[in-house]
């Protein structure tokens, strides 16, 4: 946003130059327009008194009286103020009458008129007039029109600061403080999040050493003790191990949660379709009782980190595979389809399926669809599988029917 404050300021003076160049030209067509006027007016008197002086003295220079033509000339020149100079001068240059201001002007204009007397004799009146009461009033309003332009530009500019830039200027400096105290906020949240991670991190191993004592133990105590034990004791035995090993599940998920949502990003093209067919055969090997069919659509390929998208697929598929062991005949198909330039993987079942209406648990850390009694898990591999899409900047979702299977769909980059 300051960058769109400098480009207003930018913008306002340039305005304000422009306008201002604008009505310096507009000064300057008003000047010279008064200017031609002027010069008009100056020239339609000068013309109108020389032809008034012509017919005055056109009788006398037809009987040669030349000492009444000066006296007349010399009359004319010192009656009118705006006259510096009379000469009037026959065709064969003499020079019959003149008259000269005792002050010559500093600017004057030159005008001509003709005298016809007697037998197709004729005279040219040159008369100067002075034309310095032009020039004083045109600097006086080139003077006026200049502060009067200077002045409405710099006015105008005022008020569009004052209607325009100040009021972005306000919002800007609100939106840093705000700005501000976000990224505070943020480097807040961020250590807290360091600290309280690296916490859980070192609370989950620390929690290894008991855990395994614990384990160990009850092994050591059914194997040394079990002729000495009820049933009911070897029960409570069995119990206390399988709870064990569940924590103990559960801290490794933790700790893989915790490393994904700490991961850097290393997106590269991947094969979609080898890393789905390497886990599915790893399922095959170590659970090859099941007679399970798994379809797996060619050439899938994606941008994204390609150890992380092995998380996201192996924990889809663990769900995948563990929900169809109820199933007759149960099957596993990954594939793709394309939307508006997106691509959306999916990983569906026929497995036990679940109700869509606890699908917004679906994705949550220790949230279970089914009983630890029925199928059993700890909650959190659906969890990190959408932390994984998260990092991607992609979205999942399912859809399931109970007894019907379920659909997990989700989707990378938009360039994935």
């Amino acid at each position: 946003m300051t960058v769109a404050l400098t480009g207003a300021h930018y913008s306002l003076r340039a305005f304000v130059i422009v306008l201002a160049s604008f009505l310096v030209i507009a000064d300057a067509l008003i000047i010279s327009q008064i200017y031609q006027r002027n010069i008009a007016e100056l020239e339609t008197f000068a013309l109108n008194e020389a032809g008034l002086f012509a017919r005055l003295v056109s009788q006398d220079l037809t009987r040669g009286d030349y000492s009444s033509v000066e006296h007349a000339a010399q009359n004319w020149g010192s009656s009118n103020t705006r006259i510096s100079s009379i000469s009037i001068i026959t065709t064969s240059g003499f020079e019959l009458a003149g008259y000269a201001h005792p002050t010559p002007p500093t600017h004057w204009k030159h005008f001509d008129q003709t005298i016809t007397y007697g037998d197709n004799h004729s005279a040219t009146i040159h008369l100067t007039v002075d034309t310095s009461h032009i020039r004083s009033f045109l600097l006086t309003l080139t003077g006026q029109l200049l502060l009067f332009s200077l002045l409405l530009a710099l006015l105008l500019g005022y008020f569009l600061r004052r209607l325009a830039i100040l009021p972005l200027s306000k919002e800007i400096d609100e939106h840093l403080r705000t700005e501000e105290k976000l990224s505070q906020i943020a480097r807040e949240l961020k250590i807290s999040n360091q600290e309280l991670e690296s916490y859980s991190y070192t609370m989950a191993h620390d929690l290894r050493t008991p855990l395994r004592a614990i384990i160990s133990f009850t092994q050591i105590l059914k194997a040394d003790s079990a002729d000495k034990l009820s049933e009911e004791d070897i029960d409570h035995i069995e119990r206390i191990y399988h709870a064990g090993q569940h924590m103990n599940a559960l801290i490794d998920d933790l700790i893989e949660l915790s490393r994904i949502s700490r991961a850097t990003l290393r997106p590269a093209n991947c094969d979609v379709t080898e890393i789905a067919t390497k886990l599915l055969s790893r399922h095959k090997r170590t659970d090859a009782q099941r007679q399970i069919t798994c379809k797996v659509q060619p050439d899938m390929r994606a941008y994204g980190d390609p150890k992380m998208i092995e998380r996201l697929l192996s924990n889809l598929i663990d769900n995948a595979w563990k929900y169809t062991r109820k199933t007759d005949k149960p099957e596993i198909q990954i594939g793709m389809t394309e939307e508006h330039g997106i691509k959306h993987f999916f990983v569906r079942d026929n497995g036990d399926g679940f109700d869509m209406q606890y699908a917004d648990k679906l994705f949550e850390p220790f949230q279970r669809l089914h009983k630890s009694t029925e199928f059993e898990g700890t909650g959190i591999g659906l969890a990190s599988a959408r932390r994984v899409v998260q990092l991607h900047g992609g979205e999942i979702r399912g859809d399931a029917e109970p007894g019907k299977g379920c659909t997990i769909t989700f989707s990378l980059t938009p360039d994935n």
